[in-house]
Parts: structure tokens; sequence; C-alpha cells
């Protein structure tokens, strides 16, 4: 369960029973109890199908590290909740937490007992969180998707890649974990509200990649402008000695980045306002392509970064787990994923 300073922790005192499975679910009651909630995983007796989802520890034996990762500190109850005898246990469970949380189809519950009404009427005060692929209402509701779907007709794939190119999508199940974030605040956001009547929340993860795209709609709305894949100029992800690196210089004299890059030919007057470099995206992309076949990847990023420009790396799961930045934040911290082994994961990026 969670470790002994969880009393310290926002969520302490607060129980949630988890119903659901894969990433999106698991995701928010795992920020939860990071943040110090209880949190009673019920799994089906065949179990939760990302167990063997691999990669898995050395060895290839099940539980999967995705699994461990999303469920690991969790209260394990193995029940199968479609069972009239399930279906009770769930409500005497629901009638002792604070929070329960589900990613079933629209209407699963309800067809096994186990809906709002029915929980509501177990406990008048519960917060129920439903997360799904379009809500529980709409003519998309009960649709099947999965997260490239769900990047694709929330309209992230659209602006996502090169111009010239198909477009593209996260290479991991982004969506999904974005979903359990919002989540998470809204079901926190929903306890801070709650009264004799509890709370529903309704969780659609395409209106979570919507919102999450800044500016497209007004721009179209007052402007008349569809948002596309843009070539990125001098800020696209660009090869460099040993890697990749992303040379945006946003906000900044163009003409000093250049003498920081030791690179005249990018000092030329047609890359000196960002119109310019847009309208010559292509040519500033090659040179920028040449100059950067200098630098390596981290002598690019913190030299610029001590000339205060806002560059970035391409970092890899093994530089990231020798990050300075994260090892001096404490960001990972290792449990056991099985007798005797233990790895790190990260903690979730919260700190309180």
């Amino acid at each position: 369960m969670n470790d002994p300073q969880a009393s310290d922790l926002p969520l302490h005192g607060v129980r949630v029973l988890d119903l659901s499975r894969y990433v999106s679910g698991p995701y928010c009651t795992r920020v939860m109890a990071d943040q110090g909630a209880e949190v009673i995983k019920i799994e089906h007796p065949d179990g939760d199908p990302v167990r063997l989802w691999p990669p898995f520890p050395p060895g290839g034996e099940a539980p999967s590290l995705l699994y461990t990762y999303l469920n690991y500190d969790k209260e394990l109850v193995r029940l199968d909740i479609s069972t009239p005898a399930g279906r009770d246990r769930v409500l005497e469970l629901a009638r002792e937490s604070d929070v329960v949380v589900e990613n079933y189809r629209p209407g699963t519950l309800d067809g096994w007992g186990l809906g709002w009404d029915a929980l509501h009427a177990a406990n008048p005060k519960l917060v129920l969180t439903s997360i799904s692929n379009f809500g529980q209402t709409g003519p998309y509701r009960d649709y099947k998707a999965w997260d490239i779907v769900e990047d694709a007709l929330g309209g992230l794939a659209y602006i996502h890649g090169d111009p010239n190119r198909s477009p593209l999508t996260h290479g991991n199940p982004q969506a999904q974990y974005r979903a359990g974030v919002v989540a998470t605040s809204a079901t926190v956001a929903a306890l801070l509200n709650v009264d004799d009547e509890g709370e529903h929340v309704d969780i659609s993860i395409m209106e979570v990649i919507a919102a999450t795209l800044r500016d497209t709609i007004p721009q179209y709305t007052f402007m008349g402008a569809v948002r596309r894949r843009g070539t990125g100029g001098g800020g696209a992800i660009t090869r460099c000695q040993d890697g990749w690196v992303i040379p945006s210089a946003y906000g900044a004299d163009f003409g000093l980045f250049a003498n920081f890059l030791e690179a005249p030919e990018l000092a030329d007057e047609k890359f000196a306002t960002g119109d310019g470099r847009q309208r010559n995206a292509t040519e500033l992309r090659e040179t920028m392509q040449k100059v950067l076949t200098r630098w390596t990847t981290m002598g690019f990023f913190e030299g610029a970064q001590m000339w205060g420009f806002g560059v970035g790396a391409v970092i890899s799961p093994l530089q990231n787990l020798d990050a300075s930045q994260l090892k001096e934040r404490e960001f990972f911290k290792e449990i056991e994923v099985r007798p005797g082994l233990t790895s790190p994961v990260p903690k979730g990026g919260v700190r309180i």
C-alpha cells in the first residue's frame, strides 16, 4: 500500500474503487495513489489485459512492466463484476468508498447493475468518474477506438507532422494518459464540490485531445484559416552529430543565435524575422541541418541555453534515467516488479 508518509499527502483518507482496465483509468488512479489515496483495484479473475502487454521483466513472465507501473501500491481484489455476486461485492465496497473510477464502454456497467443509479443509491455522496472514447452521450458513444483513433478524431494528427507527408501521432498511448490526468483533476474537483447528491464525472478522450489544440478553432472562427502541419522552419527537429535537437529560437534575436552557432550563413537578412524564416523555411531547414552537423546533442542544448535560447534535445529513456534535472528532483522511485527485482518508474511529475 502507500508509503509511511502518505498521511502527509493531499488525498490521504480518500478511498478509490478502481474498476478500470487498460491505461486511462489505471493511470488516473495511479496519480491519485501517488497523492495518498487508498486505491482498491477490482480485476477480473482472468486479469487486466495490460498484464500481457510486452515488455516483461527479465524472464518474460507476466505481469508486464506497464501493468506493474500503473498498478503498484494498489490493493488487488479479483472479482467478476458481471455476475450477481460480483455486483453485490462492488456495491458493498462502493458504500465504503469516496470515488469509483471506470472506463468500460458506456452502458456496460448499467447492464451489470452497476451504473450511476445503482452506485448512487448505494452511496449518495459517491463520485463516479467514467472515462470513455467519446463520452457517455452523443452519436459516437458506442463507437470503438484506440489511441491513434482518438488523436485523429480529436484533431491532433491533422496538425502534427510534415506537411508533405502523412499526419503523425504519438508513439505511446498519450491520449490515454492525458485522459487519465484530466480525469484525476476532474475527480478531485468533484470531491471538493460533493454534497449529498454525489457527482458523475464524464470524461471523453476525444474531447480531452480536442481541448488541447490551442487556437485551431478560433483561427478558423475569426480568420477563416485552417491550421495545417507546418514546415517548422528553424524549429523543426534536426539531426546533429550524435542525435537530434530542436533549434528553436522563438522570440530571440536570430542574428545572435547565428553568432552562437558560429554560422554566418544563418545571419542572412532573409532569416532575420519570423515571417522571413517561414517564407524561406525549406532553405533555412537545409542550412540549419548543415550547421548542426558540427554540434553534439548536449553541447548544442546546454550551450544554447547558457546563451538564453529556448532550444531542446531529443532525449532517450537511458538519458532520462541519468538526467541531472530529474535526479535532482527525485523524479524516479524504485518499485518491486517481482520478489527481489526492482525497477525505477516515474512518480508522476507532481510535487506538492
